[in-house]
């Protein structure tokens, strides 16, 4: 069975098996890609070299776990580097509604300015909301609060630009006050 076929195997014994299996010739069926994949893989590599490798994520149920050479992932969880590349997405799709760089560069250069917006919509923690700048080609943006009033969704606010926000990839606001 295939999907055991590593179960009981240690760490050390699961890569050695690796290793091993990339250095069996292609076999005839495979496509042409995939033979070149392995090429590369044996001029790049050989059994015996020492690289270093980061655990990318761990499977304790099955025993498995995921390895890489990409030491960026060092000290990072595998939750905090899917929302990291959500937040990529999300930005490349913002830079892509503002037109590429020159709309970012357009949010960027607002940043500070005082704007109507609509409010969209609410959080569910409550901490925060949606909101549509009244400019066109703002995309609808998260917004914190500065007031201690509650708004609901359609009410009107005077909201401060202050740029985007990395962490969702949206445009970031605050909300000043209520109108």
């Amino acid at each position: 069975n295939d999907e055991n076929m590593f179960a009981g195997m240690s760490p050390e014994e699961r890569l050695r098996a690796i290793g091993d299996m990339l250095d069996v010739e292609p076999k005839s069926e495979q496509t042409s890609s995939k033979k070149t994949q392995i090429a590369n893989a044996e001029n790049q590599l050989k059994q015996g070299d020492k690289v270093d490798v980061y655990i990318r994520s761990v499977f304790p149920q099955s025993g498995r776990f995921m390895v890489t050479l990409d030491s960026t992932i060092k000290g990072k969880k595998l939750k905090d580097m899917k929302r990291e590349k959500e937040a990529n997405k999300r930005l490349e799709k913002l830079a892509s509604k503002m037109g590429g760089e020159e709309g970012m560069e357009n949010i960027l250069s607002s940043v500070g300015l005082q704007i109507e917006g609509v409010v969209k919509a609410k959080s569910k923690t409550g901490d925060w909301y949606y909101v549509q700048p009244e400019v066109d080609g703002f995309p609808v943006g998260v917004a914190q609060s500065n007031i201690e009033e509650t708004l609901k969704p359609g009410d009107k606010a005077m909201v401060r630009v202050d740029g985007i926000d990395e962490k969702r990839g949206q445009l970031a606001l605050t909300i000043m006050e209520s109108l």
